[in-house]
């Protein structure tokens, strides 16, 4: 199966289904949602085994970000394979992963921007405690 770039552009091909006709976009979709799941399931396991305050919620909300996007995927393909014209079109794909993308986008900014910041108040605030500790 190859995938022809000139179907992308026509309404057909994102609001359309084509019966008994599987496109390798559609396998992509289901096999990355698979991926997604996967990526879900080992973010919770880090989540439960980590010991840091701070990423504990972050990997949480990845995991629960990652497992939910990727379970709507995988249902996509399953209306998508039973013909179901509204939610069967490959734009709704489109917008659950679009809504993916926004719900990452918040731990994604707190790990990049938020994190140092919140780490090096923890530091001190630890480290204030253990002399305070050792004065009593």
């Amino acid at each position: 199966m190859t995938i022809n770039w000139n179907e992308f552009i026509t309404k057909q091909y994102w609001f359309g289904i084509e019966r008994g006709v599987v496109h390798l976009t559609d396998k992509v979709i289901l096999y990355f949602g698979a991926a997604l799941v996967v990526l879900g399931v080992v973010f919770l396991i880090v989540r439960l085994l980590s010991s840091d305050k701070l990423k504990r919620p972050q990997f949480g909300r990845l995991s629960s970000v990652f497992m939910t996007i990727g379970l709507l995927e995988m249902i996509w393909y399953v209306l998508r394979w039973q013909y179901v014209s509204a939610l069967g079109s490959r734009t709704t794909a489109l917008l659950i992963g679009l809504a993916g993308i926004y719900f990452l986008i918040k731990p994604l900014k707190y790990f990049l921007f938020q994190y140092r910041k919140d780490m090096n108040l923890l530091n001190k605030e630890q480290l204030k405690e253990k002399y305070l500790n050792m004065k009593k």
